[in-house]
């Protein structure tokens, strides 16, 4: 696969992909599943850390008044 881009005067490097194999395909497959797994873990710590800061006490008061 190849990309590139032109538009009026300016050029974007042309890029080249090299064809995905079977073994770099299983690696990725395994390596999405685990960010997938911490995904939620770090997405509660998130929100934890953002209910308890200041500006969502900020946030809570402009919205509920």
């Amino acid at each position: 696969m190849c990309w590139g881009m032109v538009m009026g005067g300016w050029k974007e490097p042309f890029c080249v992909w090299v064809a995905e194999t079977l073994e770099g395909r299983e690696h990725a497959t395994h390596k999405i599943a685990r960010l997938n797994e911490n995904s939620v873990e770090e997405e509660e710590r998130l929100h934890t850390e953002w209910q308890n800061s200041e500006d969502w006490k900020l946030f809570q008061e402009r919205e509920l008044r």
